[in-house]
């Protein structure tokens, strides 16, 4: 028969067993230990300090400054002299031939050092155009200055272009007798001048359309030139 001391020493030592097996079961491996190890460790400080966290420069404000629009040289358009030159007023319109002839002389009759530019002579052979084709040539006024021989010669002080024009033979378009109309070839020489001193030379083919006009006189309706590279500077 046991004693009551003796149950009390028998219930002492399951409770201490228990404990041991407990605190044995809560153990880990190796494993398991080092994930529980991990999940404990704090994130580095720079990840929640704010001021060790990169941050983006700052977006510029943006400009509140207004550029001004380029100013544009002012168009400046010839007008057409109240009295035609001596040639034109010769010439006999009832020739078409020799209407587009002394056209294109005028056409191409520069004045460099005083004439703001080639259409300047345009606007003297407009007596031998067309209205239509006059009011669109002189209509188009260029913004910016000539350049190509009217620049150079212009440099070089030449004070006039003489022209020669010889015809030539049409092997493009066919003249239409319905509607008036010719198609014309001609070369053209330029001659730069200052004074009697030559400044240099340019050679054009030139492409002329004439059109009949009411009382059987011819007037211009088209000019198209292309040089052809034959030039002096």
């Amino acid at each position: 028969m046991r004693t009551r001391t003796g149950r009390r020493a028998v219930a002492a030592a399951l409770i201490l067993a228990a404990s041991a097996a407990t605190v044995a079961g809560c153990g880990s491996g190796p494993g398991q230990d080092a994930d529980s190890t991990a999940s404990r460790t704090p994130a580095p400080a720079q990840m929640w300090e704010p001021s060790a966290v990169p941050t983006a420069p700052p977006s510029a404000a943006p400009s509140t400054t207004v550029s001004e629009p380029p100013v544009l040289p002012t168009r400046t358009v010839p007008t057409v002299p109240a009295t035609p030159a001596a040639a034109i007023a010769q010439v006999d319109r009832t020739d078409s031939d020799a209407v587009a002839a002394e056209a294109l002389r005028q056409w191409l009759a520069w004045r460099p050092t005083s004439d703001g530019g080639t259409l300047d002579a345009m606007a003297r052979a407009a007596p031998l155009l067309t209205d239509d084709y006059a009011d669109a040539t002189l209509g188009e006024a260029p913004v910016r200055g000539p350049g190509g021989d009217f620049a150079a010669w212009r440099a070089d002080g030449a004070d006039r272009v003489e022209v020669t024009v010889t015809a030539q033979p049409n092997q493009g378009m066919r003249d239409d007798s319905d509607s008036h109309m010719r198609h014309l070839v001609f070369t053209a020489t330029q001659t730069a001048k200052d004074g009697e001193r030559t400044v240099g030379t340019a050679e054009q083919v030139v492409y002329v359309i004439v059109r009949e006009q009411p009382g059987g006189v011819w007037a211009v309706s088209k000019i198209v030139t292309r040089n052809t590279g034959r030039s002096t500077r």
